[in-house]
């Protein structure tokens, strides 16, 4: 019998309560909506995913594989503001800005070097340029 330590156990709630937090529930008896592969190479990239509910081409994940994580290539997110009026003042729409942007690093594949997604700063990955498959 193989035994947690308290390390690997809180390793494992820790993941499990962000699964639970993104809605990540089984669906249809299945863990995952597809298996995702590399659109250059056709590399397994991963195994168990969620769809997004309004892009349906893409796809957000916990656990990958062939993947590797692009820490020199750091993007930044951010949402464009609603406009309240006909004009804003650059100030409130920096704020806004600044607010609202988070910084996320460029996912590309092991095998090939293709850039397949994002790593955000909540340690999800969130994939678009990838081939879908039923799991």
């Amino acid at each position: 019998m193989r035994l947690i330590t308290p390390s690997k156990q809180s390793s494992m709630t820790r993941i499990s309560t962000i699964k639970m937090s993104c809605g990540w529930l089984r669906r249809d008896g299945r863990a995952s909506d597809a298996v995702l592969s590399c659109p250059a190479c056709f590399a397994t990239v991963c195994l168990e995913c969620q769809r997004h509910e309004q892009y349906v081409t893409q796809y957000r994940a916990v656990f990958v594989v062939n993947c590797k994580v692009d820490k020199d290539k750091a993007l930044q997110h951010s949402t464009v503001p609603s406009k309240v009026g006909k004009r804003r003042r650059d100030s409130e729409e920096k704020e806004t800005h600044s607010a609202d942007s988070g910084s996320v690093n460029s996912v590309v594949c092991s095998t090939c070097s293709t850039e397949i997604g994002v790593f955000d700063s909540e340690e999800i990955y969130h994939f678009f340029n990838v081939i879908p498959s039923e799991p």
